[in-house]
């Protein structure tokens, strides 16, 4: 059984660089540096294969590779070397070492849709109620938009027996820029906001200040 070993895109897991997952037969062909989606816990998450490794006995159950990207270029082995070496240099971890060849004012969204083939199987009534109203391709929370709540498990069987299909797309999406608040004559602190007026301090005291 074949291994990957990736690095995810800006999800960072407090002292894990990177997940272990396993390779499904679809997918014997892809190299490492491909961009791929893989699972974690509840969500989907973008990553990249930095390393294949071979195993013939596995102590745990790893969870499968979802799909390989396509639409996102691969990374070349130099620019991987290069990552490798630079965090075994600086002590830094491979995590934040890899991510930093990523733009920082971007972030990549994952898109998924969901549309029904034209089969006809055994379902039950929360499956077909999903299968039909996929007649039309729609996003997964353009569904829940429509029927209400959606379990996961629902649709993944639906997808092992055939009667949907899953696709996704990537959106890059510019980040929101923290607020920066600027200091200027109004000065805040523990008590409150208040405005120093020069003017009116000269009056009370009737003579110059230092100031």
């Amino acid at each position: 059984m074949k291994i990957a070993k990736v690095i995810l895109f800006e999800t960072y897991i407090p002292g894990r660089d990177f997940l272990y997952y396993s390779i499904p037969d679809e997918f014997s062909y892809i190299e490492i540096g491909s961009p791929v989606i893989v699972p974690l816990k509840k969500s989907k998450k973008i990553g990249y294969i930095w390393d294949i490794l071979e195993a013939t006995s596995i102590e745990y159950n790893l969870q499968p590779i979802h799909t390989q990207l396509t639409e996102i270029p691969p990374l070349g082995t130099p620019l991987i070397k290069l990552v490798n070496w630079v965090s075994d240099y600086y002590g830094n971890s491979l995590y934040r070492t890899a991510n930093y060849i990523f733009p920082t004012g971007i972030e990549l969204e994952i898109k998924r849709y969901l549309t029904a083939k034209d089969v006809a199987v055994d379902m039950t009534k929360k499956q077909e109620k999903v299968f039909i109203s996929l007649f039309e391709e729609k996003t997964l929370e353009e569904l829940k938009k429509e029927i209400g709540k959606v379990s996961e498990s629902v649709i993944i069987e639906l997808i092992k027996k055939g009667a949907i299909e899953e696709r996704y797309e990537i959106i890059v999406k510019e980040k929101t820029p923290r607020k920066t608040v600027f200091q200027s004559e109004e000065i805040s602190d523990s008590w409150g906001s208040f405005e120093i007026d020069v003017d009116n301090i000269l009056k009370v005291f009737n003579k110059p200040l230092l100031l």
